[in-house]
């Protein structure tokens, strides 16, 4: 994995950018603590890549997902707002007053939810391993696989996005227990259980 450090100049402010050039097929971007970081296959051309990142960077800078001095989180993709600060995910209701408490109260919560689509997928996909399954924050992976401890991580952060674009990282990750790569196979077997996998993972680059 290759990395590369640049900059972009955005509303007249500088940003570092953080570029991990990757055998994959798609780039993503992300925004965390004034890093721009961007995830790209190993021959896609930087300048493309930073023009790219320009269209996307105001949004990513402006709408934060944790707003809760407008009183709003992206839960599961949509934007909840509560007055109250109650919010509701996944079936429990939560008093949320930092960013810090969110995390924290989400995660055991989220990491059982997670629990249980392992193993519906893992029975779906014809996966033999009862893996552990943990959720931490990321930098800017959305999952790992540990061929060593027969474990897979989460990002903590999927919380913010649909259903179905967790699913595909869940799918993501079983897959490496036939491919421990990102070749074509291994993507075939990706898209043979999300075909639509190229579309939801487009919510991760907003």
């Amino acid at each position: 994995m290759k990395q590369i450090i640049e900059t972009i100049i955005y509303n007249g402010k500088e940003y570092k950018v953080v570029i991990e050039k990757k055998r994959i097929k798609n780039c993503y971007f992300r925004f965390n603590s004034g890093v721009f970081y961007a995830s790209c296959p190993i021959l896609y051309p930087k300048g493309i890549l930073l023009k790219e990142l320009a269209k996307y960077a105001g949004k990513l800078i402006k709408e934060p997902r944790i707003d809760l001095e407008n009183d709003s989180i992206q839960i599961l993709g949509q934007k909840v707002t509560s007055p109250t600060h109650i919010f509701n995910v996944l079936g429990f209701s939560l008093l949320i007053n930092s960013e810090e408490e969110f995390f924290k109260k989400v995660k055991p919560i989220f990491e059982k939810y997670l629990q249980l689509r392992v193993f519906e997928f893992s029975k779906v996909m014809n996966v033999p391993i009862e893996y552990k399954v943990r959720v931490q924050k990321m930098k800017t992976r959305l999952g790992s696989n540990s061929k060593q401890t027969k474990t897979l991580n989460f990002n903590l952060k999927l919380i913010h996005f649909s259903k179905e674009a967790i699913d595909s990282v869940v799918i993501h990750e079983l897959a490496h227990y036939f491919h421990f790569d990102h070749s074509d196979n291994f993507y075939q077997v990706v898209y043979r259980y999300c075909p639509n996998y190229d579309k939801l993972n487009k919510e991760f680059k907003n």
